[in-house]
């Protein structure tokens, strides 16, 4: 037989809903940065948290706040 290696979800499509309102649920919580939230829902990187995060962020749903060398979401 074929081992099938174990992978992390991923979720690439950022019109995902549920994910969205387990960030936002995260958020609400904690502040978080990008890196934090992907260490949860492993998106693919920082980098792609924030794409998902800026149409939140433009609709005042989320508030990125500078806190020293890092950005939080909140």
């Amino acid at each position: 037989g074929r081992e099938v290696e174990a992978k992390r979800p991923h979720f690439s499509v950022p019109n995902d809903e549920d994910l969205i309102d387990e960030i936002l649920q995260m958020v609400k919580r904690r502040p978080s940065t990008a890196v934090d939230i992907d260490r949860t829902f492993f998106i693919g990187g920082p980098e792609k948290v924030e794409q998902l995060l800026e149409p939140l962020v433009h609709t005042g749903t989320v508030e990125k706040q500078h806190h020293g060398d890092k950005i939080f979401y909140h």
